[in-house]
Parts: structure tokens; sequence; C-alpha cells
């Protein structure tokens, strides 16, 4: 079964550490991949562009826009609740158009 994920959190001991991405996989070449860990392709959660429960979906998307990002961690108290997506606003967005 696919996906339409394309950031991965990496977690430790509870913590969101990072995302992966799919482009970050793709860009390792196949005879490295044996030898190639998660924590050297990821984006470490200190550069992350994050949100949280409370900001509004307006903002999520404008900051989706401006990193060029398909998802952002939803972080609550430092800990990972989630991911949002452009997708999942835009859905969100139809749904409120068609007033359901």
């Amino acid at each position: 079964m696919g996906t339409d994920d394309h950031a991965f959190p990496v977690m430790d001991d509870g913590r969101l550490v990072g995302l992966v991405t799919l482009d970050d996989v793709r860009q390792v070449s196949r005879d490295k991949w044996n030898t190639t860990t998660v924590r050297e392709i990821m984006t470490p959660a200190d550069q992350l562009l994050a949100t949280n429960l409370e900001e509004d979906a307006a903002e999520v998307l404008n900051k989706l826009r401006r990193r060029d990002v398909r998802q952002l961690p939803i972080l609550r108290e430092g800990n990972l609740a989630g991911l949002v997506g452009r997708r999942d606003i835009s859905r969100w967005l139809q749904l409120e158009a068609e007033g359901i």
C-alpha cells in the first residue's frame, strides 16, 4: 500500500530528533545504501520549521510555502503531535468551502 507522506519523523527515546524525506533518501547513491544512516540524511529538529496545535491553517500554509516543503511537524510542549501537509490543508479548505 502506498502513502502520500513525504516526510517521516525520526525519533529517539520519544523525542523528535529530525525528519527524513523521500528526497533525502533519493539523494543517497545506491552504492551507499547499506552504509548511510538516517541521522546522516535527515534534517535535524533544530533546523526544522514546525507548527503547533493552536496555529491557524492559513499561517501553516504560509510556512509550508515559504520553506517550499510538503509537511511540517506539529509540536506540543516539544513533543511530536503529528505531521500536517499541504494536502491536509487543501482538503480542509475544500470541505470548508463545501460546508461539510
